[in-house]
């Protein structure tokens, strides 16, 4: 079988870009399913020519065109990208069309052809603007970026793009037949905004450097200090100022001794403190910036806990490779997180926007070892179930028998 994949990231086309969960998933592919023909389309800020390597034939895209439009304008995006992707599926040929992402226009592909076309859930664009907007105002983004003119400038047209995809988003789900995700939360988006399609449940591949480790957590009991861990890319959705909300009632209200390393963006993390002026440095936080595998694998060893603070999110990967290495997670309760966080067991949910609650957990638990322990070890057997990478490349196949009508032999 013949399978295109369309993607925001060039999965394993460049080493210097791998170690995504869609790159991990490649890999998969080519140890478990030898009768799959893979082709993978992704967007690249380089004049590229199509090439196979590895058994895969790559197809970068550089979309050319207006800068300001292309930051506003989500259907002129569109329509730069749609004619090179018809392009590709021409070249291909493909049996089934497997696109990543509803927040991205692939899938409306869906009206140029007559192959199927599903759609892998990931986030949902127009619960994410939305949940910004409830948490994140338009003073608060100007006050972030020391307002000025220009700051201006880019919130109309950030408030634009999101007006924009938004609404493509809805009418993408509404075309589109074929549906895959891995929580409940996504199973409703897919129930209400496109009632009529078909929904599959199909869970994400981690990264092997995380899923295949042979080391993982233990409790130390001979630290000085109890130390926290959070990676995520800093973005205003990720709960920057819970970390510093909450690292500030346990140092300032509660003596508590602790330091809390958080892996990402720090140019959005420091846009947040002026936002809520608590500065990380004042706080017990640092920041290590964006960290490659080797050290995310680190941080989460020589963590006690892994906190997720995040606004909105799904199935978080950085929130899974803590529990496949065992690192005991409190994460907040919002979107599909609850069914990757089996709370008081595989970890501890809270509400996203207490503070108090979330420190209180924290402090519970440096208190409680043994609890950190069986969390621990519930962690790591429901995740390596989860995310077993031949049972889901097998699942996978079914899903692209259904959708396609044609059998693998």
């Amino acid at each position: 079988m013949r399978v295109l994949w369309i993607s925001i990231t060039p999965s394993l086309y460049d080493e210097q870009k791998t170690g995504g969960w869609i790159a991990s998933l490649e890999g998969a592919i080519h140890k478990y399913a030898e009768n799959i023909e893979l082709g993978v389309a992704f967007e690249y800020p380089e004049q590229r020519d199509k090439v196979k390597k590895n058994g895969t034939t790559y197809y970068p895209i550089k979309i050319e065109g207006s800068k300001l439009k292309l930051k506003y304008d989500f259907d002129y995006y569109w329509s730069l990208l749609r004619e090179k992707l018809n392009k590709v599926v021409q070249d291909f040929k493909p049996d089934i069309i497997h696109c990543f992402g509803s927040e991205w226009p692939y899938a409306a592909l869906v009206n140029d052809v007559k192959i199927p076309v599903v759609v892998h859930m990931q986030g949902f664009a127009n619960i994410y603007d939305y949940s910004e907007s409830l948490v994140f105002t338009g003073y608060d983004y100007l006050k972030g970026k020391n307002f000025s003119p220009r700051g201006l400038l880019s919130y109309i047209l950030k408030k634009k793009y999101y007006e924009s995809r938004d609404r493509f988003e809805r009418k993408l789900m509404k075309d589109n037949r074929f549906f895959m995700g891995r929580t409940e939360w996504d199973r409703n988006i897919v129930k209400y905004f496109s009632p009529n399609a078909k929904y599959f449940h199909c869970d994400e591949v981690i990264r092997p450097e995380i899923y295949d480790s042979k080391e993982h957590w233990k409790y130390d009991d001979k630290k000085d200090k109890f130390r926290l861990i959070t990676i995520t890319q800093a973005s205003p959705l990720k709960g920057n100022e819970m970390i510093l909300e909450t690292a500030k009632l346990l140092k300032e209200q509660f003596g508590f001794s602790f330091e809390w390393n958080v892996a990402g963006r720090p140019d959005q993390f420091m846009s947040d403190e002026r936002k809520i002026g608590i500065k990380h440095e004042d706080v017990n936080v640092n920041l290590l910036g964006m960290i490659n595998v080797e050290k995310v694998a680190e941080e989460l060893l020589n963590a006690d806990i892994y906190v997720h603070p995040s606004i909105i999110d799904n199935s978080p990967n950085s929130l899974c490779e803590a529990q496949l290495l065992g690192c005991p997670v409190i994460a907040a309760n919002v979107g599909g997180v609850k069914d990757i966080v089996e709370n008081g067991n595989a970890g501890l949910l809270y509400p996203y926007n207490e503070p108090h609650t979330l420190a209180f957990n924290i402090m519970n638990l440096s208190a409680e070892p043994e609890t950190l322990k069986k969390m621990s070890d519930a962690e790591k057997k429901v995740s390596h179930e989860r995310h077993d990478p031949q049972r889901i490349v097998e699942k996978l196949m079914k899903i692209y028998e259904q959708c396609s009508g044609k059998i693998l032999g």
